[in-house]
């Protein structure tokens, strides 16, 4: 044997083979079996480096497992695509040795200072599914001895990391079937072939209120009423004919509790495996459909006899529903409106106005809309009065779909209380009207009984000027004294005007108008006084804001007393008083001022 080959001191290649086939045959798991191997190896060749390459079978591309040996008892586990010589030596199933590598074209670098390397392909049934690679940082040279006893250990080792593969992946399988059947959702029942328990998974004991050993002490027929019991024993007639079935029972659990569940039962070998399905949630949410259906249905009918319009509309204000009162209040029909957008119903003034947007953006804002009275447009062309509700539809997730909107006609409403309206305004203006009767009443009688009256009324000219103001609602008022002295007017008292006003405390009485308003023994209305010729003192006029004037003469038969302006700053509202109750209120305060004996100055 050549010195850089196997040690032939140590042990006869047979003695070798029977060590590692003893070896590995006290070896529990896969990675026990790398390790111990890899310590043979190592013990034989004074090799550096020493991996195990294995090809996956379930990968969906060609991939290999790297198993590298560290410190002879880690090992690291890397997945690559097969390549460089062991991908070679696995492909092609045969030995390959390079003494030198950097003449080789087909070696891959994983390490640094490699200088030979050895690949023996791993067997498993005529089939490789792996290699030995050994890798060496000084240039060896492979006798044919050391590649025949490298090539057998390949062939005996494969079986062994097969089988320790397997039972690997059958306990990891059996660990994850385990923990699926613990932690599933339904209940698993298992049972012998005279249906006793045998055994039943966490949810199963949870449903029937007991523990799983209390379970197993129950046979199928224990766990359910009566004639969910009778159907299991019509079911396992199905089973002699290894038949599946699916049929629905009713548990009765530990407290008595009815719990409605759906089994699959399927024949095992020695047996029967039933899954259980609770259906309470399901039944509950059965019987809410069932109820919401007659609801729906309820709402459905109450919406389509309503005798209000009742529409949707999707998010670009298309119809999508139209009751029966939509069609009596506008005239369409379902045909005639579905897919037509609403502005159909809208008067072209409203949709000028822009009252369309600002529907639509009040909803979208505050999310419904209520009450809001405006017009629409029957097929015919006539307008209706219509108070409109709304409300913003979405889906289940919050997401704007379109609008619900609901259509009142107020039209009769309307009208009615326009006639309501118009009547409280007749009986308010004839309210209005003996009110003003009344106060023009009253102070006719409070100036006769000054007149006639016995007892001192100070201030007689104040009262009169003031009580002028309130029949008339003049702005203002002054009243002037005639002097037959020096045949001027004096100005004895105003209201509502400046101190500026005084003035002009006396006025010729000659070519004025309050001349010409006795002359006509009648109330003379001057208008536009600002600008009328006529009229004296157009500045204080135009500083008080005053536009028209009301010149009312004092006498008592041919004595003149003097006279009254009224001025307001409207220019119709004097013009429009009542004359006769103007002319007789001026004489009674033309005869009271002559009774009490005014002084002029």
């Amino acid at each position: 044997m050549n010195p850089k080959g196997l040690k032939s001191e140590k042990k006869t290649q047979l003695e070798l083979l029977n060590h590692v086939y003893k070896t590995l045959s006290e070896q529990e798991t896969f990675h026990d079996i790398l390790i111990a191997f890899s310590k043979i190896i190592k013990d034989q060749l004074k090799c550096q480096y020493l991996d195990f390459v294995f090809i996956n079978k379930d990968k969906n591309s060609p991939s290999v497992s790297q198993y590298r040996m560290e410190d002879g008892k880690t090992i690291t586990e890397k997945t690559s695509e097969p390549k460089g010589l062991t991908g070679k030596s696995i492909a092609t199933k045969k030995t390959i040795k390079i003494e030198d590598v950097s003449k080789s074209t087909e070696y891959h670098r994983c390490r640094k200072d490699i200088i030979s390397e050895l690949c023996i392909p791993i067997f498993f049934k005529k089939a490789a599914i792996g290699c030995i690679n050994l890798e060496f940082i000084k240039k060896q040279e492979f006798d044919t001895d050391t590649i025949t006893i490298l090539e057998i250990i390949g062939k005996a080792i494969g079986p062994f990391l097969r089988n320790a593969k397997l039972h690997e992946e059958v306990e990891k399988s059996e660990y994850r079937f385990r923990q699926l059947v613990e932690n599933m959702n339904e209940g698993l029942w298992v049972g012998d072939e005279n249906h006793n328990t045998t055994y039943v998974n966490p949810k199963f004991a949870e449903m029937a209120g007991l523990t799983q050993e209390e379970c197993t002490e129950i046979d199928c027929f224990g766990f359910y009423d009566e004639e969910s019991a009778q159907n299991i024993h019509e079911q396992h007639k199905a089973r002699k004919e290894w038949k599946s079935s699916q049929y629905e029972l009713t548990m009765i659990s530990k407290d008595g509790k009815r719990i409605p569940l759906l089994c699959s039962g399927t024949p095992i070998p020695g047996g029967t495996v039933g899954i259980f399905t609770d259906l309470s949630q399901l039944k509950e949410t059965e019987k809410q459909i069932k109820e919401l259906s007659k609801s729906e249905k309820l709402l459905a009918h109450i919406s389509n006899t309503s005798i209000d319009g009742i529409v949707s509309l999707d998010r670009n204000l298309i119809i999508q529903t139209w009751n029966l009162g939509a069609e009596k209040m506008f005239g369409y029909d379902k045909e005639e409106s579905i897919n037509q957008n609403v502005k159909i119903l809208m008067p072209p003034d409203k949709l000028k106005k822009g009252e369309l947007e600002h529907l639509v953006k009040m909803i979208l804002e505050k999310g419904f809309l209520k009450n809001f009275e405006t017009t629409r447009i029957k097929k015919d062309g006539k307008e209706i009065s219509v108070a409109i509700s709304a409300t913003k539809l979405t889906d289940e997730k919050n997401r704007f779909m379109g609008f619900g909107i609901m259509y009142r006609d107020i039209t009769y409403q309307k009208k009615a209380e326009k006639e309501l309206q118009a009547r409280f305004e007749s009986m308010q203006n004839a309210y209005l009207e003996l009110g003003t009767q009344r106060r023009q009443l009253d102070y006719l009688l409070e100036t006769l009984n000054i007149t006639v009256g016995d007892e001192q009324f100070p201030n007689i000219e104040n009262y009169i000027i003031n009580a002028a103001m309130m029949l008339t609602k003049a702005n203002g008022a002054t009243l002037r004294l005639y002097d037959e002295e020096d045949n001027h007017l004096h100005l004895k008292t105003v209201s509502g005007v400046s101190p500026e006003w005084w003035g002009k405390s006396k006025i010729p009485y000659n070519g004025s108008v309050a001349e010409r308003a006795y002359q006509q023994r009648q109330p003379l209305f001057i208008d536009d006084i600002q600008n009328n010729p006529s009229y004296t003192s157009p500045r204080l006029a135009s500083e008080h804001n005053f536009k028209s004037c009301l010149l009312l003469p004092l006498y008592v038969k041919s004595k003149y007393i003097g006279n009254m302006s009224l001025y307001s700053s409207s220019r119709n509202s004097l013009h429009l008083l009542d004359n006769s109750f103007i002319s007789n209120f001026g004489k009674q305060a033309s005869l009271a001022l002559l009774t009490r004996k005014i002084k002029t100055k």
